[in-house]
């Protein structure tokens, strides 16, 4: 962890911010503690270091601190300011650091100039339940809240005290970005939508516990309600002004590159570190191509020669540009090169970055691969056996393919699975193709050829394929095929079974009339008069008997066939099918239909006492 913690610090850097800065002898001995390697300083130059940085640190604050010393004593209560704090956490903090200790880490660095607890961002929370940063119910104003004051008093905490620093839109972005941290370095602890946590006034939430400063980190609480009315806190690390300035960033020569699959393409990048940061910072430089299935890594070398690598890294000054050439051969297929700088070197992550958006580039290649395609002039044929057909069949290359390209035509007539070549016609100047097959093709050509072929007893297909010859590459291979289906005109009988009645009903469980109509119609217009046979039948639970169907039909003839026979209560069945005499169908699935009838029962009970009266000479039975 300390190693993460010394990386860390190398991360400081110089911004511009409404602070009035100490002299520059001060900010020189600083700066030349900070291109040191901190914690590898002698105990001496470390407590000379945090000294240094009180006195810097006093003069940025001090217009935000009624003109005071924010950090007015090396020695608070006893406890001393903790050089290796500052050299490992690039904090202020008092006394030694305490608490539980787990992986490497306190829970606590020591007292902060206010006398609270210094939390420490590296270690891990050890909570139940995480939190949702942007979601959760703070508490706005909670060093005026009197639900925090009585939180803390149960919990015997010191009660928060009204300071300068708080509620400073200045330090807006070093809690954001302390937000960032927590996300990135405990994510199932806390959550983190960044764009809808960008735009709140957080600093009206935030108790400043410890400000931050160009150099030094600070830390602050907030407070949140529960449903059930319970007080959380948490302690927000707030990033020193120079952590938030730090910014790399890389772009590629193009947008993107255009090339023929295995052409060797020669380009740039340009890695760089702004400005505004105040000094040396090395950084890790990537460069790949990216298929769908591999990142291909690529080397690269420096435009400027006298600029010199350590591997794959690179030391930058304050707003130096660096250019370097890379080479890659074209894929066969889609691919993208991505060119990435990493300045961070913490978890592998870059949250500390002014913005990290531009610390990657990426442009696609665009291979020059061919989009070839054919289309038959129709996609189907009615026609009658032994007829010969004469069609065209076009072929094509797209308009925005960068070069010529040699085709492979290929015509076939297909029965019965079995592919019989037919050979192309050229019409209005199509070339011819060679013995192999082979055509070539400008940019936007279309060539149309015609084609004859036989009809045979039975349908078939036609099928035109296209194929590139000199690479196994097609931007859509869906088009490269066109298909039409050689229809036999064939003879359409159609049978319909249905009810005379919706529905029927016995008495006392006797029997009554049950009819179907059973319809048998030609939907074909081919000429002629056909015979159609088949049956029909009745069932109820078991056979009741079949019944042969035998008729002749014209083109659109239909004819009726009324079938019935006594029922008692139950449910009935007719099925009947039909089909042409001596030819096949062209839609088997409506030559057998069937329809299902219920007859109920009804009890009638006659009136065994019967009398009838006379009214006006007539009888009347009751």
């Amino acid at each position: 962890m300390k190693n993460k913690i010394i990386l860390f610090i190398l991360l400081m850097a110089l911004v511009a911010a409404p602070f009035a800065y100490a002299g520059p002898t001060e900010e020189a001995r600083l700066l030349q503690f900070f291109e040191s390697y901190l914690p590898g300083l002698p105990a001496d130059q470390q407590e000379a270091a945090t000294e240094t940085a009180r006195v810097v640190t006093n003069d940025e604050l001090r217009s935000y601190n009624n003109y005071r010393d924010y950090y007015q004593e090396t020695i608070l209560d006893g406890k001393r300011l903790n050089p290796l704090n500052f050299a490992e956490y690039v904090i202020l903090a008092y006394g030694d650091r305490y608490g539980t200790f787990r992986d490497g880490e306190n829970r606590y660095l020591g007292y902060t100039a206010m006398k609270e607890a210094y939390t420490n961002v590296f270690f891990r929370p050890d909570f139940a339940d995480g939190v949702q940063i942007d979601q959760a119910d703070w508490l706005p104003i909670p060093w005026e809240n009197g639900l925090v004051e009585e939180f803390l008093e149960r919990l015997r905490e010191p009660v928060l005290k009204k300071n300068d620093f708080n509620n400073q839109p200045l330090f807006r972005d070093n809690i954001l970005s302390g937000f960032e941290v927590l996300n990135q370095l405990y994510p199932d602890y806390y959550g983190l939508n960044h764009s809808a946590a960008k735009d709140r006034d957080w600093e009206k939430y935030v108790q400043i516990l410890q400000p931050p400063s160009r150099f030094c980190w600070g830390t602050g609480r907030m407070f949140r309600q529960l449903p059930d009315k319970s007080i959380r806190y948490m302690d927000v690390p707030l990033i020193s002004f120079g952590d938030a300035a730090l910014d790399f960033s890389v772009s590629l020569e193009k947008d993107s590159y255009q090339a023929k699959p295995g052409e060797v393409i020669k380009t740039t990048a340009t890695f760089e570190l702004n400005k505004e940061y105040f000094k040396s910072r090395e950084a890790k430089l990537r460069l790949y191509l990216e298929t769908a299935t591999d990142e291909i890594e690529l080397s690269f070398t420096p435009v400027d020669p006298a600029k010199k690598l350590n591997g794959s890294k690179y030391t930058f000054k304050p707003g130096e540009k660096l250019e370097v050439r890379f080479s890659f051969s074209a894929p066969n297929g889609p691919a993208e090169i991505v060119a990435s700088i990493d300045g961070t070197f913490i978890k592998g992550v870059t949250w500390v970055e002014k913005n990290s958006d531009d610390n990657e580039d990426r442009a696609p290649v665009i291979v020059a691969i061919p989009d070839l395609s054919t289309n038959l002039e129709t996609d189907s044929f009615n026609v009658k056996p032994g007829e010969k057909i004469t069609s065209t069949v076009a072929y094509k290359l797209d308009k925005d393919h960068s070069k010529p390209e040699r085709a492979l035509l290929r015509m076939h007539h297909v029965v019965d699975g079995q592919e019989y070549p037919i050979q192309l016609q050229p019409v209005n100047g199509a070339p011819v193709p060679d013995k192999d097959g082979y055509v070539t093709l400008q940019p936007g050509d279309v060539k149309v050829y015609e084609y004859t072929f036989s009809v045979q007893s039975s349908n078939t297909i036609i099928r035109s394929r296209i194929n590139p010859v000199d690479t196994n590459q097609d931007t859509n291979w869906s088009n490269n095929r066109a298909e039409a289906s050689v229809i036999i005109s064939q003879h359409d009988i159609k049978v319909e079974v249905r009810p005379e009645k919706d529905s029927y009903t016995a008495i006392n469980g006797g029997n009554t009339g049950l009819n179907f109509i059973i319809r048998v119609s030609r939907k074909d217009d081919i000429p002629g008069k056909i015979r159609a046979i088949g049956y029909f039948e009745g069932f109820n639970g078991k056979y009741a008997g079949r019944h042969s169907m035998n008729t002749t039909l014209g083109p659109g003839e239909y004819k009726e066939i009324m079938y019935g026979f006594p029922a008692p209560p139950g449910s009935y069945t007719t099925v009947a099918e039909a089909w042409p005499e001596g030819f096949e169908d062209a839609f088997p699935p409506d030559n057998k239909d069937e329809s299902t009838v219920y007859v109920g029962n009804q009890i009638f009970k006659p009136d065994s006492k019967i009398r009838v009266d006379l009214i006006d000479g007539g009888p009347i039975y009751r």
